[in-house]
């Protein structure tokens, strides 16, 4: 009679895991927790007007407002906090603004002087935080260095100001003796000011 030979099946122990360097952990971690804050923003309709207005902060600024028109009609918020710059390319942001499909609403947040003056009081709701400022006065037109230059510039600058004269007569209540004393000056308003001279729709007391 043959016995039926019992074969014993070895296990092999569970390999312990290997622990990460410390480093490796860290960095694990933060990517975690890594987040494009600025397409954030942008999902949620928010753009951002900082520092000096120019040739390449209109592109940036129009572009963002051009496709976010495109995805939906909701309102984009358009946040202010700049001492101005340009002329021509602040009414580039303007008229891309105004002829949008969707209402762009403008948050001063910081400080609206000169050209970023001029591009908050034109949004469709104008709003401004309890802390901020608002300013407008005469423009700058540069240096020529023929006196026929210096007339044709004298002109354009004419043309300038009675644009502005207009742009600000239609979007504010100020009076004619406020621009023209921002003409010859700075004329500086505070939140309850702007509010009413019609300047914003409203105070944000955050």
């Amino acid at each position: 009679m043959y016995k039926k030979r019992i074969t014993k099946t070895k296990i092999a122990p569970n390999k312990p895991i290997k622990e990460q360097p410390e480093e490796k952990k860290e960095e694990i971690e933060l990517l975690k927790y890594e987040i494009d804050v600025d397409q954030i923003l942008l999902h949620q309709r928010n753009v951002f007007l900082t520092g000096e207005i120019n040739e390449a902060k209109a592109h940036s600024i129009n572009q963002k407002l051009l496709a976010l028109s495109i995805i939906d009609k909701r309102p984009i918020a358009m946040w202010i906090n700049s001492r101005g710059g340009s002329i021509s390319d602040g009414f580039a942001i303007i008229d891309m603004m105004r002829g949008l499909s969707c209402p762009v609403f403008t948050f001063i947040n910081g400080s609206a002087f000169s050209m970023g003056a001029l591009i908050s009081i034109a949004g469709h709701r104008r709003i401004i935080t309890i802390n901020s400022k608002w300013m407008i006065h005469d423009g700058f037109g540069g240096i020529c260095d023929y006196f026929k230059k210096w007339k044709d510039r004298a002109n354009h600058m004419k043309d300038l100001d009675r644009k502005i004269t207009r742009h600000v007569k239609k979007y504010t209540n100020l009076t004619d003796e406020e621009i023209e004393y921002a003409k010859k000056g700075e004329l500086w308003l505070k939140p309850t000011q702007c509010k009413k001279k019609g300047v914003v729709d409203l105070i944000a007391r955050v």
